[in-house]
């Protein structure tokens, strides 16, 4: 029988029975968690939370004093020959509420802007910590993605997942403890087992309650990845940019669907969880029940005077009032996952601090060398890169090539030192990548992707964010733009360089592809001119065709400076000029030479040119 009462039939366990729910450990963890929230509460500052506490402190104090004055008031009702001889105890009575009336009003606004800048303060915090490594490897992992969502208050569903909430929940529920300690010493001046039972029984209940309710919460969080799908659903669907394709191709019934049945596949277990807690609710009733009665019970045959029963009685509602879970419980329990998660994301994703250096730049851009470099996406069952051994000599034109997936793009991002091998190095004049100072050496170079950001500020900005240490050099900004051959269709613009490129903002300006190609170009040619000695080029141009991609890499390789330049392109044509291609097949590096070299050896690039030349006569034919 007692296992009918604690299993449900699809296998959900009470969480109130669960075996060692109540060992000392779990208790003293909880504690540790609840200590952490009131820390919390340092960011919100010393004056707002004094404003916090001040009104907590009125309404533990009019706790008690109601229940004394209640009393005092029934003993002068029953001895009064006239309304006066009540007035003076009714007044009090009356005060005493509209105080604490007051108190709970005040306590609104305090309330509210603690939470905000404890919330403020711990998105800072994850936004330093998400920045703070330097790689790129803990963004694709999906804990931390999910913690870092957990920390920073989504909003999810009908509640708020707010740190700040929490924090300020926990103070609420310390004072509301207090307070019925208060009412509780009331009770024991006359009645000291009746308080003490009152006290426990309603703690006991209150901690059945919270446990379910808690277990409520994991059980949503568990299932943050689909909460996650439905957002990218309905932001296909609300948002500017897949507008286009979701009209043009009638996806909107489709987008819906998948939507739907993301949420369902989230919120579903949840409803289940949800029906299961209210159908076990028997014992919690029958703890009130019996607490109410016995309380009855014993007040009424005491034998007291009305005035200290009623005393009694009003100090003891007081007391069973702790059993009840307020907002503040809900916003405890539902924050305090929050605050595990924040503490995830510090001990797991804080790199230490490291004192390394760079080799100082010599004037001459660097020696580089891939040493059997391995590398495996995290999740993926094989390596992108396996065993590679590669050399960029100091001022070579390197082009890479290969088909899609081969590895390119991972190539340079571990260049950049965006991820790390996971056997082999990186060397950089001689010296391992992992033990430089990668800021450092990313000042030495630059990079375009295929995706190159379109950063919604000035043209200005645009071009100088590839050497941002120089964001003032307007001579600079404006030479690299006529280098770019940008500087006509950029004059046009109402603002000249000062023109914000926001199409959806006020005073903004949207750009043709064409023109943010020219000023891509600018971008690198900025950097050229500012020490960054080695300039990398994915696919930047891949939407363009092959004359426009041609201009793009004979300006950028002109105006270079002698830096080493690593190409990547699907165009083989446009690699024919390079002091050297590669060809990287299966995760190696699988041929190497010129242009003129590969095609003599008859290999797999020589087979992929002459298949693009084909293509190419034929369209022109």
């Amino acid at each position: 029988m007692a296992n009918e009462n604690t299993m449900a039939p699809d296998g959900l366990v009470d969480p109130r029975f669960v075996l060692g729910a109540f060992r000392p450990s779990a208790l003293r963890e909880m504690a540790a968690e609840r200590v952490k929230l009131l820390r919390l509460l340092r960011h919100a500052g010393g004056g707002t939370v004094a404003a916090l506490v001040a009104p907590q402190a009125v309404s533990v104090a009019t706790t008690a004093l109601s229940a004394v004055s209640t009393g005092w008031l029934v003993g002068a009702v029953g001895s009064a020959h006239r309304f006066t001889d009540v007035l003076g105890p009714l007044l009090v009575l009356v005060g005493i509420v509209l105080i604490d009336r007051m108190a709970q009003v005040v306590l609104a606004l305090p309330s509210a802007v603690a939470a905000r800048r404890v919330d403020g303060a711990v998105r800072s915090m994850v936004r330093e910590i998400a920045l703070a490594p330097e790689g790129i490897g803990h963004l694709d992992d999906a804990e931390f993605r999910d913690d870092v969502e957990r920390a920073c208050d989504l909003g999810l569903g009908w509640r708020t997942r707010s740190p700040g909430n929490a924090a300020v929940g926990q103070l609420t529920l310390l004072f509301q403890v207090v307070a019925g300690l208060a009412a509780a010493a009331v009770i024991a001046v006359h009645f000291p087992l009746l308080a003490a039972g009152l006290l426990v029984l309603s703690l006991l209940m209150r901690m059945l309650t919270r446990r379910q309710w808690m277990w409520m919460s994991a059980m949503s969080d568990v299932r943050m990845s689909e909460h996650r799908k439905a957002q990218y659903f309905a932001g296909l669907l609300g948002e500017a940019a897949p507008a286009k394709d979701v009209r043009l191709f009638g996806l909107a019934d489709w987008l819906l669907t998948r939507f739907r049945d993301a949420q369902l596949t989230a919120h579903r277990p949840l409803w289940e969880v949800r029906t299961f807690v209210l159908r076990r609710q028997g014992l919690t009733f029958t703890i009130a029940a019996a607490s109410a009665a016995v309380t009855l019970i014993v007040l009424g045959a005491s034998g007291q005077s009305p005035a200290t029963v009623a005393r009694c009685m009003v100090a003891a509602w007081a007391v069973m009032g702790l059993s009840w879970l307020g907002q503040e419980a809900f916003d405890i329990d539902y924050g305090v996952a929050t605050v595990r998660a924040l503490d995830r994301v510090t001990s797991r994703h804080l790199p230490p601090a490291r004192d390394s250096g760079c080799p100082a730049s010599t004037g001459r851009p660097p020696h580089v060398r891939f040493e059997n470099v391995t590398f495996t996406y995290r999740g993926a069952d094989r390596p992108v890169l396996d065993d590679l051994s590669l050399e960029v000599s100091p001022g070579e034109t390197l082009a890479v090539v290969g088909i899609n997936g081969a590895g390119k793009t991972t190539l340079m991002k571990l260049l950049a030192g965006l991820y790390h091998p996971d056997s082999g190095r990186i060397t950089i004049d001689g010296a391992d990548l992992r033990e430089l100072d990668l800021q450092a050496w990313r000042a030495r170079m630059t990079a375009l992707f295929q995706d190159f950001v379109h950063y919604g500020t000035t043209v200005a900005d645009n071009v100088a964010f590839s050497a941002p240490e120089h964001l003032s050099d307007v001579a600079g900004i404006n030479a690299a733009i006529a280098a770019a051959g940008a500087e006509q269709f950029i004059a046009e613009l109402p603002d000249g360089i000062d023109t914000a490129l926001w199409h959806g903002g006020e005073h903004g300006v949207g750009l043709s592809g064409g023109q943010w190609q020219k000023l891509a170009i600018a971008r690198a040619l900025f950097a050229a001119a500012h020490a960054r000695d080695v300039l990398v080029l994915d696919e930047p141009t891949a939407h363009l065709d092959v004359e426009a991609e041609q201009e793009f890499n004979d300006r950028v390789t002109a105006g270079a400076g002698g830096a080493s330049i690593v190409l990547i392109s699907h165009r083989l044509s446009n690699v024919r000029g390079t002091d050297r291609i590669v060809v990287l097949d299966g995760g190696r590096i699988t041929e190497s030479g010129t242009h003129e070299q590969l095609m003599d050896a008859d290999g797999g690039y020589a087979a992929l040119f002459r298949l693009q030349a084909a293509r190419f006569a034929k369209a022109e034919a």
